[in-house]
Formats: C-alpha cells, sequence, structure tokens
C-alpha cells in the first residue's frame, strides 16, 4: 500500500502486508503483524516508519536520509533492517532470535536493544554508530568498517555464539 505525504496506519496484518512511504512528513506503521512476512519497502528522506510487532520475517528499507525507523519486536526470527540511510535512526527493540540490520550507513544509528537468542547482526561502515545493547544467549557481532563507532554492551558468550563489536564488515551488494 503506499502511503505518500500521510499518516498510514494498518492496526494489525494476518502477514504478508507491505507499506511503502514516500513523500514529506510521512509516518507509516504496521502495528502487530499476527502471520509475519510484512514489509515497510521503502521510507524515504525524514519520515516515520515503525512495525510494532512481527511473528517473523519482517523486513524494512529506511533508505532515506534523517528518516526514523523502528522495529518493536520479532517473535519468530529473521527481521531486518535492510538499509538504514545516511543520518537516520533505525532500532530493533526485542529480538527473540536472528535479527539483523544489513547497513547503516555514514551518519546513521543503528541499534539492536535486546537480541534473546543470536544471531544477531550489523553491518556498520565508516561514520555510522551501531549498538547491540543487550545479547544474553551470544551469538551477535558487527561488522565493523575502519572509521565506525562499533559497541556490544553485554553479551554472554559461548564456544558456539561469540560476541564480536569488531567482526570483519561486509559492505552491501551492488546493484548489476
Amino acid at each position: 500500500m503506499p502511503c505518500q505525504g500521510a499518516n498510514c496506519n494498518i492496526n494489525s496484518c494476518m502477514g504478508g502486508c507491505v507499506l511503502a512511504c514516500t513523500g514529506d512528513n510521512t509516518q507509516c506503521s504496521l502495528d502487530d503483524c499476527t502471520g509475519g512476512g510484512c514489509s515497510i519497502s521503502t521510507c524515504t528522506a525524514g519520515n516515520k516508519c515503525d512495525i510494532g510487532s512481527c511473528d517473523g520475517g519482517c523486513f524494512m528499507v529506511c533508505e532515506g536520509a534523517n528518516a526514523t525507523c523502528r522495529l518493536g519486536a520479532c517473535l519468530g526470527g529473521g527481521c531486518s533492517i535492510d538499509e538504514c540511510g545516511p543520518g537516520a535512526n533505525c532500532t530493533v527493540d526485542n529480538c527473540q532470535i536472528a535479527c539483523f540490520i544489513e547497513h547503516c550507513s555514514a551518519g546513521a544509528t543503528c541499534v539492536i536493544e535486546t537480541c534473546t537468542n543470536g544471531p544477531c547482526s550489523i553491518q556498520c561502515a565508516a561514520g555510522a554508530t551501531c549498538i547491540i545493547r543487550d545479547c544474553p544467549a551470544g551469538g551477535c557481532s558487527i561488522g565493523c568498517e575502519d572509521g565506525a563507532t562499533c559497541t556490544i554492551e553485554s553479551c554472554t558468550p559461548t564456544p558456539d555464539s561469540p560476541c564480536d563489536a569488531h567482526a570483519q564488515y561486509a559492505p552491501p551488494a551492488s546493484s548489476p
């Protein structure tokens, strides 16, 4: 569903709902994705995008400069913020298992508040700030390019699930 220059809200979706958040001062919200697989396919410059709760497999593309994107809870795992644009703020609040911020651009701030069960990771470009606050079961990492600020505040590593705030950075794949 396109949402341009307005406030768009989907209170509840049984799965597969898609919002595209474009235009000026647009706010998009998908409160509860009970069946998983929901997305906000674009969140352009300065807009605010939010997925409140997802059963799993939800993603957001927060490519706009100075956009604000939040994924509240990922209950079944496999959720991601695929892109966090320049100067944007991108947050995953509560991930039960396997959440990712695939690319945090220069000037952006990317945070995973809690990753109950890893793996959880952030790819952090030079000039970005990336934080994983709490990773009680280990398996959290930040691919940290030179010039990025990368921090894991609390992580309990295990032999099979280490914690690494300065893992090798993997830049996004370039378009063909």
